[in-house]
Order: structure tokens, then C-alpha cells, then sequence
């Protein structure tokens, strides 16, 4: 496996821009062969691999799925010591390409605008991210023979990671497609975004259908969950967002406007959509 996506990764360091993010969403495996039960290390394989290839390593995040029943046990049960601990987390490892990102002329407004909410910053940079629930995986064989998982992750996974590593207009890049989760949130958040996928029977049509409804939720919410914050707290607020006119923690956030997307239309083998400020 690690065979075929090394030279994914070479890709990714040659088409990145300079102080680009990479962020991989990955778990270890495990495996009985020749009748003993191992781990294999593939977050350990890849974090050694980008290094090899020029990126730096940043702070990885443990995403806690919280998947497996309590109940569940590996190995003898009760009795020691063959017993074995049940996985219930992933890793998002985060890589820079070396160099410096410059933010010119209207470039230096749309990060201004891009940044997220203080308490946004204190739970998205967190080591552990517990509050985001597993996908559902399972596929029919009529979509895609020979497969029976998507692998896909939550959307709010891909949003909060292209908040945190991209202004409004720039460009998203998902080399495993699949779904299309990458690209919906890019879409959601004003984000351009290219896919790639090997397998043609997975379809984006209707997944695109509810992109409007779902845009404006998720502003919405994160709107909303801003005002409880600010009337729950017993700090005094020095500053206020110019587009919202509510109160923020820090200048930083005084410029902060959500993005909705307002119309999707299918251009040949694109996909163009319109945004607006909401």
C-alpha cells in the first residue's frame, strides 16, 4: 500500500504552493498473518516519509471516532495478558511545504476576512478533536463494484482543516476523491477545489444537491454558536466585527464574513458556483 501512494506524495510536494499545508486523514491497521495478531504503524511510515521528501512536520491531531462499542474486546477477553486494546482514533497529520506565503493586495483582505472565531481557534487547534462523529461507510455493489467502503470522512472534518490552512478563493486539492467530502467543503466556504478519482463509479450529482441548504447551516450554526459564546461569557469584549456587528475577542476577528454558496451549475466536467457573503 505505502508503495502506491509514495509517489502520491511526491505529487503533492511538486504541485503545492510554497508554505502549503498537506493534511492526511489516516489510522493503523491491524492484521493476523501467519496466526499473529500485529499493528502496523502506517501513521509512523507516512510522518517518515514527507520529511524525506522536503516538508516539515507540524503538530499532528488525534481525531477520537468514538466508534466501537465499550463491550467490544480483542484477544482472550478477561484473561491476561493476550488481550488487545480497541482502536478509536485516527490520525491527521499536517505537513508544510518550505517556504514563505505572501498575501498580496486583495489576497491580504480575503485572510482577513477567512480567520475563524476565538473559540473556534481554542477548539480547532486542539490535539484531540472528540466531537466529530465516524462516517457511514458502506457502499452498494451497484456504485462501486468490488468495494464495500467509501473510507470517506465526516464533512466538517475536511471544513474545519480548510479553515485552518486556507483563505476564501484559494485552491483545494484531494487526490482520493471518492465522495467528493473535500471538495463540498471547500464549496461551503468559498474554496476552489480539484479532485482526482481512479474509480468512476463513484457520482457527486447528488451530493451536490442539498450544498446551498447545507452552506447556509453550517454559517448559521457557527454564527449562532458565536452569540452563545459571547453571552455566556464574563469577559469584556473590546471589539466588534464590521460585517455582523457583534462583539469578538480580538482586532483579528473584525473582518470575519461567512461564505454561502448560492447556485451550482455543471460546466463539461466542472462544476461552477456562486458565493456571496452571508
Amino acid at each position: 500500500m505505502h508503495l502506491q501512494l509514495d509517489p502520491v506524495w511526491s505529487e503533492l510536494r511538486r504541485v503545492l504552493a510554497p508554505g502549503g499545508l498537506a493534511c492526511l486523514n489516516l489510522d493503523d491497521a491491524t492484521r493476523t498473518i501467519d496466526e499473529e495478531f500485529q499493528l502496523f504503524l502506517n501513521h509512523v511510515r507516512v510522518s517518515s516519509r514527507f520529511p524525506d521528501l522536503g516538508f516539515v512536520a507540524l503538530p499532528d491531531i488525534l481525531w477520537r471516532k468514538q466508534t466501537n462499542s465499550p463491550t467490544k474486546f480483542m484477544g482472550s477477553g478477561m484473561l491476561p495478558p493476550n488481550a488487545y486494546v480497541t482502536l478509536e482514533h485516527e490520525y491527521i497529520l499536517i505537513f508544510r511545504k518550505p517556504g514563505k506565503r505572501s498575501f498580496l493586495s486583495d489576497a491580504k483582505m480575503r485572510r482577513k476576512e477567512s480567520a475563524y472565531f476565538w473559540e473556534e481557534r481554542n477548539e480547532w487547534f486542539s490535539h484531540v478533536w472528540d466531537k466529530i462523529k465516524g462516517e457511514d461507510q458502506k457502499l452498494t455493489m451497484s456504485e462501486t463494484p468490488g468495494r464495500i467502503r467509501s473510507a470517506a470522512f465526516p464533512l466538517m472534518l475536511a471544513y474545519r482543516l480548510i479553515s485552518m490552512f486556507s483563505v476564501a478563493g484559494d485552491c483545494v486539492l484531494d487526490p482520493f476523491l471518492g465522495t467528493g467530502t473535500t471538495t463540498l467543503a471547500a464549496i461551503r466556504q468559498g474554496r476552489n477545489s480539484i479532485g482526482y478519482e481512479i474509480d468512476s463509479g463513484f457520482e457527486l450529482e447528488d451530493r451536490f444537491s442539498g450544498t446551498q441548504r447545507i452552506s447556509y447551516e453550517i454559517n448559521v450554526k457557527r454564527l449562532k454558536r458565536h452569540g452563545e459564546f459571547v453571552r455566556s461569557s464574563n469577559r469584556e469584549f473590546k471589539h466588534f466585527n464590521s460585517f455582523y456587528n457583534f462583539p469578538v475577542m480580538t482586532s483579528q476577528e473584525v473582518d470575519i464574513c461567512l461564505w454561502e454558496a448560492r447556485s451550482i451549475k455543471k460546466t463539461g466536467g466542472d462544476y461552477e458556483v456562486d458565493h456571496e457573503k452571508t
